[in-house]
């Protein structure tokens, strides 16, 4: 289902367009996403933000309205698990801005279809996120830090192509055949199935 091939959820107008999911709680990292959006329209990048998630889209929208971003928010609440691809291909970059984090599961869907993400590599994310090479860091709870790295995503074709490819590897080793392969050796090896042992 995660893959870079399929349909597109295209961006409502002719821009650039960043893309958040999860639940619409503030250690998701929602206030930094908008104030983010805000800080790249006011240096000229046009760009929109479409939200997925739910239940608060009215708090999304009152913080896009007090950061004078209300035209560029795009709140299209929760979708269906089989229309989630669709959004990623259609996104310029994924944003998982979390204060903090399980496994951080969105990232990784993200890369596997193929979109550059920029996290905050907390919690899970830390484990397949190194900056530079299949996603860009930024600080957690700073809004500038995470500006800076979506304009390079945005703005750097090269740095664009070379975190798509980084973040397809990255996904790769998480699929599911990849993770079944390595339980099997697992437990090959503990049971002594292993040639050699």
């Amino acid at each position: 289902i995660f893959s870079p091939e399929g349909l597109k959820h295209s961006a409502r107008q002719r821009r650039q367009r960043i893309l958040m999911v999860g639940q619409t709680v503030e250690h998701k990292g929602w206030q930094e996403g908008i104030q983010a959006l805000a800080l790249l329209r006011q240096s000229g990048v046009d760009v929109e933000l479409v939200a997925l998630g739910g239940p608060r889209t009215d708090w999304l929208k009152s913080m896009a309205e007090r950061a004078g971003v209300s035209e560029a928010l795009v709140c299209e609440g929760q979708v269906l698990l089989s229309d989630l691809p669709a959004y990623y291909r259609g996104a310029d970059a994924v944003v998982v801005a979390s204060h903090r984090e399980g496994f951080g599961l969105v990232g990784l869907e993200a890369m596997a279809c193929g979109v550059p993400v920029v996290s905050t590599g907390v919690g899970g994310m830390k484990s397949y996120t190194t900056d530079g090479v299949n996603a860009l860091v930024a600080k957690v709870k700073d809004p500038a830090s995470l500006t800076e790295k979506l304009k390079c995503v945005l703005n750097d074709k090269a740095m664009h192509k070379a975190l798509v490819a980084g973040g397809l590897e990255t996904a790769q080793r998480f699929s599911v055949e990849s993770s079944a392969r390595k339980v099997a050796a697992f437990y090959e090896t503990v049971l002594g199935l292993r040639s050699g042992t």
